[in-house]
């Protein structure tokens, strides 16, 4: 089982050339790419637009409907496998909890796609995924050998990095307990 991190890097050029290097290098050639985003493309603009532009590729994006690649002309060539969580998070949740039932509610309805592309015969070479919301939690569990690349955009902090870093504006317990709730996803 091979799975990668990467953190910040995604949408350079140094990175879709090694991305691109390591791929053609073990067996690469004609692959089935998967790239799970909400708002697809994001930051896998650039490795999104390269995969799909070489000849014989599958390239399909998992998002939300409201994703910008959807209408991108740009990204005619990519299919767009569309999914929602079937509820909002509950009203009645204690507060701190919020963030992670959201990621599993955006968890289960790419899972649902994840299934039904799986059921259609799709098995991808290597997929990419912004792990911040939840969407590849149970990736693993659907394609348990396909190399899952996780892009880790920002660590959560109770303090000093998006929260208590301004002493005028002091972060407090209740503020802070939310970020840790975002940690669940790495």
């Amino acid at each position: 089982m091979r799975h990668f991190l990467f953190f910040g890097i995604m949408g350079t050029r140094y990175f879709r050339d090694y991305v691109t290097y390591s791929l053609e290098n073990c067996g690469g050639g004609i692959m089935n790419v998967l790239f799970i985003h909400q708002n697809f493309p994001g930051q896998f603009r650039h490795l999104a637009s390269h995969f799909a532009s070489s000849q014989g590729n599958k390239v399909i994006g998992i998002c939300q409907p409201h994703a910008p690649g959807i209408r991108d002309r740009q990204f005619s060539t990519i299919l767009k496998s569309v999914y929602q969580p079937h509820r909002k998070p509950s009203r009645t949740i204690h507060p701190y909890l919020l963030n992670v039932e959201n990621h599993l509610l955006n968890g289960q309805g790419s899972a649902r796609v994840l299934l039904d592309l799986k059921k259609k015969g799709f098995n991808p070479d290597p997929a990419f995924a912004h792990i911040g919301w939840g969407e590849a939690l149970y990736f693993k569990d659907i394609f348990p050998d396909v190399p899952l690349v996780g892009y880790c955009e920002f660590y959560y902090h109770g303090n000093g990095a998006d929260l208590d870093f301004d002493p005028q504006f002091p972060a407090t317990v209740d503020d802070r307990e939310p970020a840790r709730g975002m940690l669940p996803n790495l």
